[in-house]
Order: structure tokens, then C-alpha cells, then sequence
């Protein structure tokens, strides 16, 4: 297909500036700016506010839940040409790295929560017979959207450039049609510069109370030379820490002396208690919770860490899955269109990042463990759990029940005289059996015996087939929250323990077995003919 005319065009951005302090009207003037698509202002307050010393490293633990998990690209689930998709896919897995480097990512990414967008461009390499781009980051601080008709523009060394998203040379991340609205520093701005100044004060309180006042107490009937060589004395103690303090200046005890002014309230706290209310703020926004570093090294609560692993990968789904069809669209699907003349956008591999947070094992086990103690406990308290199945789920558990030693079979059926019982006291009550009409038949008689006997093994191996039934029709009640689920449930669970071939079988068997018992019983009454 023929080169589009745009793939040789380079985007060199101007240096960028700062702005060192800030006061409220210029960080609302900034605001303003920004929330009418110009983000000149708003960048630099973005890059004073990551000299914080909290706040980088809430912003890093955002963008390392995505930038730093496992990544690979996939194969559609739903293409027309499946094996056309999966030959594109192992052409372009390898080449990834070199064509969305790891740490363009992570600044594009910065950009996009920050400011609401991240901007780059794609340099081609057009000399093979295969066409690659490499992703460059652009700094936003010349980035501006037109407000009347929705376009995008930047303010490069080789002029004003629209961006166009998706054609191959601009790759724009945002967070939704109007992301910019979203974007951190709108959230955050107010108490970054809150924090700022709690420091600031704070600083000043303890340069303040750090050095107490000196008090110094000159009597009135000295001498005015004397006093004055004492207020000398007491204003180099900065530097020599000696005073001289004359004594006994009169019969009443009048004489020089110091002591120290110091603050006793407590009014510092109010400076502590709103640095970490803003350290808090900064970690809520990012992270969904702050829970991550006041948890550091303590034992807290199995709920609250799950809570906390729960809302931290949404946040880290959310940005993948954004990130991931963005790039798909900008930068995957060009390369596919340029190199596979007409392939369809079905067969675009689709990036994936991997943000499930890594199982702790050494909280799992202790939790299994203290389970398994609290059943410990319900037992010997005389209770039975009875939805066992469903709360070791929860727990990481699959239970199965042991295998027991199978019940004896039951003797053979009897052949010719005799008794099928080994029993001395059973054979000798068979003997004195005899039917209602006073004939005797001990063949029938043995039969009966035997099918008793058979009868009453079953009843016992059936009780403990049943106890597993049981466990199990009693867990799906438990879990069935309607008769549609539970009659799925059952379903599920006896699909593969017992179909109606299997059934009709064992029905088959049992006749056939009661058939050969009556056989025998007959052919011994009749004198084993």
C-alpha cells in the first residue's frame, strides 16, 4: 500500500519552563485554563507539585501497577481470521518493547493522570519490508484543544501541528471523551499547596519556639550602668552562654536573674494533623486507599488488607484496560494496516497487562490455619457446620471427602443343602423355620436368609454413600438463592457422578442378582435338580 504522506514528519518539542512558587489566583487561573482545554499553566503546576515528598511516590504506585506487571499480547477472542490474528501476534510480541518502550509508558501514562492526557508520536522505520514505529513522549505543557470545534493542537519547533489520534503518527491517551476533566491536578491542586503551607508555618512555629525567650529581670534600684552591662551580657549569649547576674543589691532580696519563656500548648499538632490529612488525600486519590503505607510492617485486619488489594487493582484494571485499547487503536492496528493489506481490524492483537496483585501465601496459611481451629472449636461445642463446602471456598479450600474402607460383600448364595450363614446359632434358627402352610422349604428359607443378609449390608454401605449425597445436596441448598439455580447445581454436580446409562445399569444388575438368589432357592427345594 502506498506511504501516507504524514509518517516522515518529526515532532521536536520546545524546552520546557517552571514556576518555583505559587499563590491561590495563579493556581486558579491555571485551573481555569485547564478545564478550557489549555494546559500550558497546568503543566507547570503539575511538575511543582511532583517536588513533593509524598505525592511521587502515590503517582509512581499508580503508574507501576500497570507499567510494571506482566505484560503479553493476545490474540482476539472474537477475528474472522483466527489464524491470520495469531501469525500477526508472534510477529509483533517480540517487537513490543522496542515499539512502546517501557518508559515512554510510564511518562505518557504520568501525563494522562495528571493532566487528563498523554500525548507522543511514532517514529517509522520505513528501510525494511516490515514497517515498525518507535513511541516518543511529548511533554503537554504545548498542547492545547480547541474548544469551538473539538480538535487538538500542538505547539512544536516545526509549528502548530494538529493532532490526529489513530493515523499513524499521534498516539493521544486520555481518560474518556472529555478526560482532561478528570485529571488529578484538578482533584489535588488545593491540597498539594495546603500541605505546602502547613510546612511552611510549621517551620516557622518551631523556629519560633525552638529558641524559648529569655526573660531578664533587672531591679529598679540598680544602677543604670549596671543594667545596662547585664542586657549586654544577656544578648551574646547566643555565642558565649555566660551572663553576669550581680546579687544583693538591697536588703529585700532585689537582684539580676533570667529565666526562660517557653510554649506549653499543644497548638503545634494542628501543623501534624494536616501534613498527614493531605499525605492521606494523595494516597486516597491514587490508590483508592491510604491503607497501603499505614499498614506497612503491621498486622492489620485480613479484611481491610483484602479491601484495600480489591480497590487498588480496580484502579489498576480501569488504566489497563484504557491503555489497552488506545494503544491497540493507535498504534497496533497502523502497523497492521500498513504491513497486511486488507486485513480487517479483528485481527489486531490486543495488549494485556496482568494487574491481579500477587496472593499473599503467609497470610493465606495463617488464615486456613485459624479456620480450621474455629471448626475445631464449633465441634467440640456440640455443633455442626452444615454449609462446610461454601465457607471453605472462601477460605482457598477444596474439600473432598476421604475414602473409607469399603463394607464387606455378602456371602455367595447358597448352593445345594445348607445354610448361606456361617452363623452355628442362625443355622440352627433356620432349621426350625417353616412356611405358614407347614411344609418346610429350606432352600427358601436360606434364600430369605440371604437376601436379609444382602438387604442389611447395602442399608450400611448406603449410609455412607448417602453421607457424601447428603454433604452435597445440602451445600447446594445452601448456595441456591432460587429453584432455577439450584436445579442447575444439581445438575452440575451429577453430571459426571451418575448418568441415566450408569443408573439403568445398576438397576439391571440388581435384577439380574435377585433373579439367581430365587434360582437357587427353588433348585435346593426341589432336591438340587
Amino acid at each position: 500500500m502506498p506511504k501516507p504522506r504524514n509518517l516522515n514528519l518529526t515532532v521536536t518539542p520546545w524546552s520546557t519552563g517552571i514556576r518555583p512558587t505559587w499563590t491561590v489566583s495563579q493556581i486558579r487561573t491555571a485551573l481555569q485554563q485547564h478545564r478550557l482545554g489549555m494546559f500550558e499553566q497546568s503543566s507547570l503546576l503539575i511538575e511543582s507539585m511532583v517536588e513533593d515528598d509524598e505525592f511521587p511516590s502515590a503517582l509512581e504506585k499508580r503508574v507501576g501497577a500497570v507499567v510494571e506487571s506482566y505484560f503479553e499480547l493476545r490474540t482476539p477472542e472474537f477475528v474472522r481470521n483466527k489464524q491470520l490474528a495469531e501469525r500477526i501476534r508472534k510477529q509483533l510480541a517480540p517487537l513490543w518493547d522496542d515499539i512502546v518502550p517501557a518508559e515512554t509508558l510510564d511518562e505518557m501514562s504520568r501525563s494522562c493522570i495528571m493532566s487528563g492526557a498523554g500525548l507522543g508520536w511514532l517514529e517509522w522505520d520505513l528501510s525494511g519490508s516490515y514497517w515498525t514505529p518507535q513511541l516518543h513522549a511529548l511533554p503537554t505543557q504545548f498542547l492545547r484543544r480547541d474548544e469551538n470545534d473539538g480538535r487538538w493542537w500542538y505547539h512544536a519547533r516545526e509549528g502548530e501541528l494538529e493532532v490526529t489520534p489513530g493515523d499513524g503518527k499521534w498516539v493521544l491517551l486520555t481518560d474518556g471523551p472529555r478526560g482532561w476533566l478528570r485529571a488529578a491536578v484538578r482533584g489535588l491542586a488545593v491540597t498539594w499547596i495546603a500541605k505546602q503551607w502547613a510546612l511552611r508555618d510549621w517551620n516557622r512555629y518551631n523556629e519560633r519556639h525552638g529558641l524559648p525567650i529569655l526573660k531578664a529581670m533587672v531591679p529598679a534600684v540598680a544602677e543604670e550602668g549596671d543594667k545596662d552591662d547585664f542586657i549586654d551580657d544577656v544578648r551574646k549569649l547566643g555565642a558565649e552562654a555566660v551572663a553576669g547576674l550581680p546579687t544583693h543589691l538591697d536588703e529585700g532580696g532585689a537582684k539580676f536573674d533570667l529565666e526562660l519563656l517557653e510554649a506549653v500548648d499543644k497548638s503545634w499538632e494542628s501543623f501534624d494533623r494536616l501534613v498527614n490529612y493531605c499525605n492521606r488525600r494523595f494516597q486516597i486519590y491514587m490508590q483508592g486507599s491510604h491503607l497501603a503505607t499505614e499498614m506497612d510492617g503491621a498486622s492489620g485486619s485480613r479484611a481491610a488488607s483484602q479491601t484495600h488489594r480489591g480497590v487498588s487493582k480496580e484502579k489498576a484494571a480501569s488504566d489497563a484496560s484504557k491503555r489497552s485499547k488506545q494503544l491497540r487503536e493507535q498504534v497496533l492496528r497502523p502497523i497492521v494496516e500498513f504491513n497486511h493489506a486488507g486485513a480487517d481490524r479483528t485481527v489486531v492483537p490486543v495488549p494485556f497487562w496482568d494487574v491481579e496483585p500477587p496472593e499473599d501465601m503467609g497470610q493465606r496459611a495463617t488464615t486456613q490455619k485459624t479456620f480450621g481451629e474455629a471448626l475445631q472449636i464449633i465441634g467440640q461445642s456440640g455443633y455442626e457446620v452444615t454449609n462446610l463446602e461454601v465457607i471453605a471456598t472462601d477460605y482457598g479450600l477444596e474439600l473432598e471427602r476421604r475414602a473409607t474402607d469399603p463394607a464387606p460383600e455378602p456371602d455367595p448364595p447358597p448352593t445345594g443343602s445348607g445354610s448361606p450363614v456361617d452363623d452355628d446359632d442362625e443355622e440352627e434358627d433356620e432349621t426350625e423355620l417353616q412356611l405358614a402352610s407347614g411344609d418346610h422349604a429350606p432352600g427358601m428359607i436360606a434364600g430369605q436368609h440371604y437376601a436379609d443378609r444382602v438387604v442389611s449390608d447395602a442399608s450400611q454401605r448406603a449410609e455412607h454413600l448417602l453421607d457424601e449425597d447428603r454433604a452435597l445436596l445440602l451445600g447446594a441448598i445452601g448456595r441456591a438463592t432460587s429453584f432455577d439455580g439450584l436445579r442447575r447445581d444439581l445438575l452440575e454436580i451429577y453430571r459426571d457422578r451418575m448418568t441415566p446409562a450408569s443408573l439403568d445399569d445398576l438397576l439391571h444388575r440388581a435384577l439380574v442378582m435377585a433373579q439367581l438368589v430365587g434360582v437357587g432357592a427353588v433348585r435346593q427345594d426341589d432336591g438340587g435338580a
